[in-house]
């Protein structure tokens, strides 16, 4: 068996958006622990599921904000919004009206989340193809308007896609984390050098 080392180990931050009962705690319990409930209760403020998978030689710990879509919850929201790693922005397939309010959930993301947080777009319940009221090219549209944003059509109930989802989404994520780390080890290192060469030509002055 291979051993975990803790250095190789990274924590991923998450939190769901979108309005309520498009199926947000439903697909993360589908993901975190593979268990569908079709009379699931809605989310109540926000709850918290934690996952720990081994991908790409590093142990990832992921820690998932369930978030309620109701509008009175919103204030709760904005507190998670600062130290979160990725979004999952979700509507419902079978309801237009959730997809046509994913441009206000837009406008939150871009006032409340972190510079250059990744966003990933779900449309959920693909597996209700007789319900299903969201144009293909509408979506094409709204991921035009959002620079290409990543989509994923999704079913809780059947798993469709939902690993698929998240798996890149986490890869995403773990990649952008690499390279920031390394920009800053390099802009760490440029300061060391910096002030090396200050203290190198103050001790020349100090010996003439």
């Amino acid at each position: 068996m291979e051993k975990k080392n803790i250095n190789d180990t990274i924590c991923i931050s998450l939190i769901t958006l979108g309005e309520t009962m498009v199926g947000k705690s439903s697909l993360i319990s589908k993901y975190v622990d593979n268990i569908f409930e079709d009379n699931i209760v809605s989310t109540i403020g926000f709850d918290i599921k934690i996952k720990e998978i081994r991908r790409n030689n590093k142990n990832i710990i992921i820690k998932i904000w369930d978030t309620a879509g109701q509008e009175r919850f919103n204030s709760i929201q904005k507190q998670y919004y600062k130290n979160i790693d990725g979004i999952l922005l979700i509507f419902d397939l079978t309801n237009l009206d959730s997809f046509n309010n994913l441009n206000q959930w837009f406008e939150k993301i871009e006032k409340h989340s972190p510079k250059n947080c990744n966003i990933v777009l779900i449309g959920n319940k693909c597996d209700k193809e007789d319900e299903i009221e969201v144009k293909d090219d509408d979506i094409q549209k709204l991921i035009f308007e959002n620079s290409g944003i990543k989509y994923f059509n999704t079913s809780a109930k059947s798993g469709f896609n939902v690993n698929e989802c998240f798996d890149y989404f986490i890869d995403e994520i773990v990649k952008n984390k690499e390279e920031n780390k390394n920009d800053e080890t390099i802009i760490i290192k440029k300061k060391q050098f910096e002030n090396n060469r200050k203290k190198k030509k103050l001790s020349q002055c100090c010996d003439t």
